[in-house]
């Protein structure tokens, strides 16, 4: 992903959150993957027909610093990354977000970024390619949960 890509996507998603420790987060978020060139490469892929990619992850038992909406955050920031306009959360435990490259590559990015920050490091990851066109279920929730 070239170097401007990726600083105008943060930037657009610094105005978008309004707290300081949320804009700081993003900043170091930001920081990590521009210092990583692996995981720029990773970034970089760009596919004819991108995928849906379903994440899904358990906190570890009593922790009072994990935080949902800040892995979503980190979510929504892989998700506009590959040209996607917010995270979906189908049913509660699950979201799902616009991926380019490999499910392999999805689980390499959160594992490389997440564990780096109190409020993602998750006890247990679980990444699968997800079919938005045949979702079936019952109340499912089929709107954007965060862009």
């Amino acid at each position: 992903m070239p170097s401007d890509d990726l600083y105008e996507v943060f930037d657009d998603l610094r105005e978008e959150f309004r707290h300081k420790t949320q804009r700081e987060f993003l900043a170091e978020i930001h920081e990590l993957l521009e210092s990583r060139p692996t995981l720029q490469s990773i970034l970089s892929k760009r596919r004819r027909n991108p995928t849906h990619m379903a994440v899904t992850f358990d906190r570890r038992v009593n922790d009072a610093v994990f935080s949902y909406g800040y892995f979503d955050i980190l979510l929504v920031v892989l998700d506009r990354l590959s040209g996607g306009s917010g995270i979906y959360k189908p049913v509660h435990q699950v979201r799902v977000l616009r991926w380019n490259a490999s499910d392999a590559e999805l689980l390499a990015i959160l594992r490389a970024v997440a564990p780096r920050f109190p409020q993602t490091d998750y006890r247990r990851l679980l990444v699968m390619k997800f079919d938005m066109s045949s979702l079936q279920g019952h109340r499912i929730d089929r709107k954007i949960h965060r862009r």
